[in-house]
């Protein structure tokens, strides 16, 4: 029996990128911590041109898919496909593992489904150090740190350079950094998200606002925002701006203000939003709640969410990464569009990847790769596509109609594909998740005018210290803490 699991969750150059080795063979063993090669920084690397991707717990979602056969022979096997993300966005792995099925009768395909990200890998890393682990799984790379050297994966390296379907050249390089370690690549990445504007376009027609488009500043975003904003009337609150207060979401703007989260990449000791730069930021993010007024505040938040608000055309901008699509595109009543994420003193966003992952203990791995090397090659990436969940890793399907579909929105996909050059990864140290969370508290209450800026620096230091004192990348999988955490933080 096979169990597969999944987790997660494109200015003016030419994207570019650097080809990645994926050698033959793999050591990620236990005895030192494996070093992984993504980096913050932003690229230099060069990639083919685009032509402009605790909680409390929540109990799984289990759907059994009809048999169906192999396009490459008799396959046969029951699989475990484990997965995240609420209905709109897991759909496109449900419609991945029938389309597997469909090519290989002999193959049946139990899919479950897990909505929230952090109860997904507290879920996983207990069957992992139960040693009943999935078979494949799918895991954002922000969570990938736990696992990636205690020796429960089978690099996806020797698979993908012995494949006649795929090989690493195809694909883009940002998302394929997080998952190599040591040179080998460990887990194949099925998208390439990040962090970019959703706007109405009804609402900037009626404040008589053009359209963001790339290159476009904090200043004007901001305008935008309080524009939008004095569209109010007494019967109905208008804002500019939806966006989490969370690390992931105020990220982005510390990288393009200069400054960064950490003190280093790979093996970081501190958050660091004490810098004039990130401090500076910090306090530009949380303004536009506490002096603008263009977020609504705590309490509005709790009984109405940015996405209620956005489908319902009372908000004028939602920060978000691609996972909201699917959702999006099932309204109605009003149009919209995606923008890049606005310019500071450079441009930025953060990069959002899941990569399909083969179990060490895998019974068949033959099969296992058999079906991400599928889920991840053209048939797989354009049914992902087509849901609109997924920016496409692999080139090919990113910039075909699959994907680049003008009569589906967003009119504009290849923002995303632009971006690619200009996305930034956080650190992946295996406390990683739990840093995120306690850092998000502090973030929130600073936010919504709680405690001030550096009241909530001051909190985050204190209250990460332990977690960054751990192991970075463990031998041995330990299932994390469980960290309360808050609607939307599975991004």
């Amino acid at each position: 029996m096979i169990l597969i699991l999944l987790a997660g969750c494109g200015e003016e150059a030419v994207p570019t990128a650097t080809v990645v080795s994926v050698l033959p063979t793999a050591t990620t063993g236990n005895s030192s911590p494996a070093t992984n090669t993504s980096s913050t920084a932003p690229s230099t690397d060069t990639a083919a041109p685009t032509n402009t991707g605790g909680a409390a717990t929540t109990a799984p979602i289990t759907a059994t898919s009809p048999a169906a056969t192999a396009t490459t022979g008799a396959l046969s096997g029951e699989l475990r496909f484990l997965v995240f993300g609420e209905p709109a966005e897991s759909k496109a792995f449900f419609d991945v593992t029938k389309g597997f099925m469909a090519a290989n009768p002999g193959v049946k395909i139990n899919t479950e489904s897990v909505p929230s990200q952090p109860d997904h890998l507290v879920k996983l890393s207990t069957e992992l150090a139960a040693s009943d682990p999935p078979d494949v799984w799918v895991v954002d790379y922000r969570r990938f740190g736990l696992l990636q050297n205690a020796g429960v994966i089978d690099p996806a390296g020797p698979h993908l350079a012995e494949s006649s379907i795929i090989k690493a050249t195809d694909f883009y390089t940002k998302p394929l950094q997080p998952f190599t370690v040591n040179g080998v690549l460990q887990c194949v990445p099925l998208n390439m998200s990040s962090l970019e504007v959703y706007y109405n376009k009804d609402l900037f027609d009626k404040a008589g606002l053009p359209y963001p488009k790339m290159g476009w500043t904090w200043d004007e975003f901001l305008q935008d925002a309080i524009a939008i904003t004095k569209l109010s009337t007494p019967d109905e609150k208008i804002y500019g701006v939806g966006i989490d207060p969370q690390l992931i979401r105020l990220a982005p703007f510390v990288w393009e203000n200069g400054g960064d989260i950490v003190d280093d990449t790979v093996h970081p000791t501190r958050i660091t939003l004490d810098t004039p730069e990130a401090k500076e930021a910090f306090q530009w993010f949380v303004d536009l709640q506490v002096k603008h007024h263009v977020v609504s505040s705590q309490e509005e938040n709790a009984s109405e969410q940015d996405q209620t608000r956005f489908l319902f055309n009372t908000l004028g901008m939602w920060l978000l990464s691609r996972r909201v699509v699917p959702a999006l595109r099932s309204a109605s009543g009003f149009t919209w569009d995606v923008a890049p994420m606005p310019k500071g003193k450079v441009l930025n966003s953060i990069l959002h990847t899941d990569g399909y992952c083969i179990a060490a203990a895998s019974k068949n791995k033959d099969l296992a790769w058999k079906f991400v090397e599928y889920a991840n090659g053209p048939e797989g990436e354009v049914i992902t596509s087509k849901t609109g969940r997924s920016v496409p890793s692999l080139r090919s399907v990113a910039l075909s109609p699959a994907y680049l579909n003008p009569s589906l929105p967003p009119v504009h996909n290849e923002v995303f594909l632009d971006m690619e050059p200009y996305l930034r990864a956080t650190p992946q140290i295996g406390t990683w998740p739990d840093i995120e969370l306690r850092a998000n508290a502090a973030i929130e209450q600073a936010f919504y005018g709680n405690i001030t800026v550096d009241e909530a620096i001051k909190e985050i230091e204190e209250g990460t210290a332990a977690d960054f004192s751990q192991e970075h990348y463990p031998a041995t999988l330990v299932p994390p803490t469980t960290v309360p955490g808050r609607h939307g933080e599975d991004d």
